[in-house]
């Protein structure tokens, strides 16, 4: 058997005009997806194909939301099946993604395909309707690639965010008269976020004349997701956009009706086809209720983008130098009515409460606002207890950069806290950013909520589990998670997971490997240490100005080995200010090596580089991206004499350069954080 080679493809040329080919001639069993998706993917590094003798013979198409490996497309040309095309695709895919958590994927039941997965190493999980022409049932499947999973998170069944659909676009669905609407019943729509209607959708079609168009349109309705939000909830964001459009409002009264449902109910979109109303209200809509105005043609593109990024997206914060201040008394109800949680029942009046409540106790409780030229972005509000602090009140504003917010928020809190120590989401209004972002920063399930626990520090896995003895003594913490630390295998994995969740305790002797990168100064003040520069992100905040994940671009030449995961080392380089030393750590999430032009399209979201500066980085074309995280800036930098002389101790006589990364020994590591703490 013919092995094939497993390659990225290009977004031009032979190869990628045989991938169309080859999707055309597969699209009734892998759905629609435009060739400028395709080509998106391809930009990205994000499609392979496998090839024999030049000949393309089959294509895996993925997306890479979160920590995991999405497949989006698999297709095997039909006179290479039973060939080993599709392992041989499936296996690169995890060879090329080693630290993320696994594959997922969904696939209708009555597919020949369904019978393959299994053989590929998949193993089904659930299974829900799906959302083409026959309803026909979908699994989703997963290739788990074995690291360790010690906390349980607490998150939502469903986390998919929610579409609200206007009439006129279920009567399409119905009907088939509209080819942007109709894309919305293939299967990837339906993976990506939930498709809904509110009971105005069934108000409009009862004004259709014909009675068989409207037990048609409502069987169609019925079929979706049903919205029934409160309706005083619905009715207070009515008469608040209502205000806000003004003489607007008069020429929209049934569309102004639905989107209030639509938000109160908790949509991210509107999908319309009624173009005045988009056109005339959308933003007044954007700013009101964070729901997003979409035609479905801009709606699919949206879901797309969705499904396939991180969601958190850093470059769209920077330089909008973002004010970080206490919560001023007399700004309190305009800020009440900016966090208010509507959707989720909240009412305006408890939330102003509970907020004058917790300002006036000066004592124990600290408020932070986080502000853009005087708008409301964040709130959180802390307060000491004697079981440790609780954050009483959680909110972002909703938009495009709500993750991003919610995770700086979350991270600044965690690192806030003066000592080794528990802080617990009590806000239960807090909304889904907040909550989706508490898995990235380390908050785990607990009896009281949602809690992180501060442990600060270097040492083995037995001397986490000692720091951890007193929150569980006094009930802060589950005896049950300081027993996964001590039942846990003492593996690499495990030692990043452990550092990810007890953020910024250090973890040794489990042989994650150390490297120290060398970086420049201006590099090193937009990435990780902003007091080395007046510009930064949140210049009231230098733990906020720390973005909580990022890319660094290097040439792919004299790597020193470079692995994920790991931990880097900064050393910043020159004899400027805050050179010649070693001054912040953080987790490597990530290295991958190509076309620097790609890599910079796939990480553009996380970087202050532009794309002009990643191809100045590469070499030959190629760049190589670190994707880290959690940085924590050393208190006392280490010099470049400290940094030698412990170097030459675990290797005497051995030439030492900082032109490039190099592994560093974990004991140095060890001596380095101590002597920077």
């Amino acid at each position: 058997m013919v092995v094939p080679v497993i390659e990225e493809c290009s977004p031009d040329g032979a190869d990628f005009a045989a991938v169309l080919r080859l999707q055309r001639s597969a699209k009734q069993t892998v759905g629609f997806l435009s060739d400028s998706a395709i080509r998106d993917r391809a930009e990205k590094g994000t499609l392979l194909v496998a090839n024999i003798d030049g000949l393309v013979i089959g294509y895996l198409l993925y997306d890479l939301p979160r920590n995991e490996i999405r497949i989006v497309q698999l297709v095997v040309a039909s006179t290479a099946r039973r060939s080993g095309t599709a392992k041989a695709l499936v296996d690169a895919l995890a060879i090329r993604h080693p630290a993320r958590i696994g594959i997922v994927l969904e696939c209708r039941r009555d597919f020949d395909a369904a019978a393959v997965w299994p053989k590929l190493g998949f193993t089904p999980l659930n299974e829900r309707e799906g959302r083409g022409r026959e309803r026909k049932p979908l699994t989703k499947w997963r290739r788990d690639f074995g690291h360790p999973n010690l906390f349980s998170m607490s998150a939502a069944d469903d986390e998919r965010p929610v579409a609200a659909l206007d009439a006129n676009i279920v009567i399409d669905l119905s009907d088939g008269l509209s080819a942007p609407s109709r894309h919305l019943k293939e299967d990837w729509v339906g993976a990506a976020c939930r498709l809904a209607v509110t009971d105005e959708v069934y108000v409009e079609i009862e004004r259709r004349n014909v009675r068989e168009d409207r037990v048609r349109h409502k069987r169609c309705a019925q079929g979706f997701e049903q919205l029934t939000p409160p309706p005083e909830t619905w009715q207070t964001i009515e008469s608040a956009l209502t205000a806000r459009l003004g003489e607007r409002a008069k020429a929209h009264p049934g569309d102004i009706r639905h989107v209030a449902k639509a938000a109160a109910a908790g949509a991210r979109w509107f999908v319309t086809r009624d173009d005045s109303f988009r056109r005339g209200c959308s933003g007044a809509v954007e700013k009101a209720t964070g729901v997003f105005v979409v035609a479905p043609a801009q709606f699919a593109l949206e879901v797309d983008r969705f499904a396939r990024d991180d969601q958190y997206r850093p470059a769209d914060l920077a330089g909008s130098e973002i004010e970080v201040r206490p919560l001023n008394p007399d700004e309190l109800d305009d800020v009440c009515r900016s966090f208010v949680n509507q959707p989720a029942g909240e009412r305006l009046r408890d939330l102003r409460g509970s907020l004058n409540a917790l300002v006036a106790d000066t004592q124990h409780v600290r408020s932070c606002l986080f502000a853009l030229r005087g708008q409301p972005l964040a709130l959180s509000v802390l307060r000491a207890t004697d079981l440790g602090h609780e954050v009483a009140v959680c909110r972002v504003q909703r938009g495009r950069t709500e993750t991003t917010l919610a995770r700086h928020m979350l991270g600044w809190l965690r690192a806030s806290l003066p000592a080794t120590g528990t802080v617990t989401l009590v806000d239960s209004f807090s909304g889904a950013a907040v909550m989706k972002a508490s898995r990235s920063e380390g908050f785990l399930e607990t009896s009281r909520g949602l809690t992180a626990v501060v442990v600060r520090g270097i040492g083995s896995m037995a001397d986490l589990q000692a720091s951890l003895k007193p929150s569980v003594a006094d009930g802060r913490l589950p005896a049950a998670i300081a027993g996964r630390v001590r039942e846990a295998d003492p593996t690499p994995g495990t030692a990043f997971e452990l550092e990810a969740a007890f953020h910024p305790y250090r973890v040794i002797g489990n042989g994650l490997p150390t490297f120290l990168v060398p970086i420049r100064a201006a590099w090193a003040a937009e990435l990780i240490d902003p007091s080395l520069s007046r510009a930064q992100l949140f210049p009231r905040s230098t733990a906020l100005a720390l973005q909580r994940e990022h890319v660094y671009y290097r040439s792919p030449r004299a790597s020193g080995g470079l692995r994920a995961p790991g931990r880097i080392l900064w050393y910043v380089s020159g004899t400027g200010v805050g050179g010649r030393a070693v001054r912040a750590v953080s987790h490597l999430e990530e290295v991958v090596t190509g076309d620097a032009r790609r890599l910079y399209r796939r990480f553009a979201h996380l970087g202050v580089y532009n794309e002009a500066q990643v191809v100045e980085s590469a070499d030959h074309g190629d760049a190589m991206a670190l994707r880290f995280s959690r940085t924590t800036p050393l208190p006392r930098p280490v010099g470049l004499d400290d940094y030698r002389r412990l170097m030459t101790e675990y290797r005497p006589g051995a030439g030492l350069t900082l032109a490039g990364p190099h592994s560093v020994p974990e004991h140095v590591f060890d001596q380095i954080v101590r002597m920077g703490g």
